[in-house]
């Protein structure tokens, strides 16, 4: 095993998910974004909006590894991110 890429985050990890089928995880800060990360790329995307914000404190991967449980204090969602 070696080192391959450091990521420095502005904002204290509140989670961290490892997909279960894929070489990714997603990291949740407690803001409106969700950090994807894997061996090749980085990237944010939002998460969506409905009647209030949701800031995103824990993240889950269902057992196939295409969406996400993203839960705040009060609220849950299911994100289904889009790769390319």
């Amino acid at each position: 095993m070696e080192l391959e890429t450091v990521l420095v985050m502005l904002e204290d990890i509140k989670s961290v998910a490892w997909n279960p089928v894929n070489d990714f995880c997603v990291f949740a800060t407690g803001n409106k974004r969700l950090y994807i990360y894997s061996s090749d790329e980085a990237s944010v995307c939002d998460v969506p909006e409905f009647k209030t914000p949701l800031y995103a404190h824990r993240v889950s991967w269902n057992d196939d590894g295409d969406c996400l449980i993203v839960n705040d204090n009060l609220n849950c969602a299911i994100v289904y991110p889009q790769f390319e």
